[in-house]
Order: structure tokens, then sequence, then C-alpha cells
């Protein structure tokens, strides 16, 4: 079906986005003079086209005043690791910017 196919595609795009994120992350520290500052411009571009797609598809902001008790519960009663994403991405991106020249 068609969903199948958009998959398919999404699959292929988001293979070939990996090695072109770290090409163009790589020259960002050349340009920067700094493997860190480049991961945070890289992070911060990507936390602003989310917040972004998060107003425009979902409709809503992140932080709704009436999803604050919510919010609490889940960071109060999360697993730790959970949390551990975003310090994976860092590693991942920066080892990327760091390694590739």
């Amino acid at each position: 079906s068609m969903y199948v196919f958009l998959y398919m595609m999404l699959g292929l795009f988001a293979g070939m986005a990996s090695p072109i994120q770290t090409s163009i992350n790589s020259e960002l520290r050349n340009a920067l003079q700094s493997p860190l500052i480049a991961s945070l411009i890289s992070f911060l571009v990507g936390m602003i086209v989310l917040l972004f797609l998060t107003t425009i598809i979902e409709h809503r902001r992140l932080f709704h005043i009436n999803n604050l008790q919510t919010a609490k519960t889940f960071v109060t009663g999360s697993p730790w690791w959970l949390w551990t994403g975003g310090i994976l991405g860092v590693i991942f991106i920066t080892s990327n910017i760091l390694l590739l020249p």
C-alpha cells in the first residue's frame, strides 16, 4: 500500500541522513573550531525544528499548564534510563564530529 512505500522511503532517507549530518557537522566544527559548539548548534537547530513540528502537527504546546501534574508524575515515576537518550545522542553526534576528519 501507499503507507508501506512511504515508510520504505522514510527508512531510506533516514539511512542517508546520518552520514550527511556527520559531514555537515564536521564542516561546522571546522568553521567554529569547536566540536562541542558544533554539537550544541546541531541540537539547538534540531530542537527548534521539533518545537515547530510539535506545534504544527500535534497542534499543542509542549508544556500546557494543565499537563504539569502529568509531566511531574512522568519525571518522578520514570526509570532513570529513560533520560539517557539525550546523553547518548550527545556522545553519538560529538563522536561523529570528532572522528570524521
